[in-house]
């Protein structure tokens, strides 16, 4: 599921546990998406957070993991703890189209049951050349 506000480019997938997107995922993902936008000009270029937090109103009790600075937020649902930050970023770019690249099977013990990410909209930029 991809939408948009007048900021950002929302995209969700399906959750395994439900077959659909997940509503208290998409309410975190864009209240944590408006802090982030609110706060980045305050905050050096490089500043990221990270961190889990209970997806309430999910009737499978979800905790979501999050990675969040001003070029993306990504919510990962039910992402194993022991599972590298890196190697979740890999997976979100395979599953999100992002990247080509693959993931070693050995590298996730569990796979996210859903994934999230928000970018801010990229201005368009429109070239006035002279026809010759």
């Amino acid at each position: 599921m991809i939408w948009k506000d007048k900021t950002h480019e929302f995209t969700a997938t399906i959750c395994m546990q439900t077959g659909r997107p997940c509503p208290a995922m998409a309410r975190i993902l864009r209240a944590l998406t408006r802090s982030v936008a609110s706060s980045a000009k305050m905050c050096d270029p490089t500043f990221l957070i990270e961190g889990s937090i209970d997806l309430d109103g999910c009737a499978h009790e979800c905790t979501a993991r999050y990675s969040a600075s001003s070029a993306r937020v990504r919510m990962y649902c039910n992402a194993g703890e022991e599972v590298a930050q890196p190697t979740l970023d890999r997976y979100a770019d395979l599953a999100l189209g992002q990247s080509a690249t693959s993931i070693p099977t050995q590298q996730i013990s569990v796979y996210p049951c859903a994934l999230s990410e928000s970018r801010p909209l990229q201005k368009a930029r429109v070239d006035h050349q002279p026809s010759l």
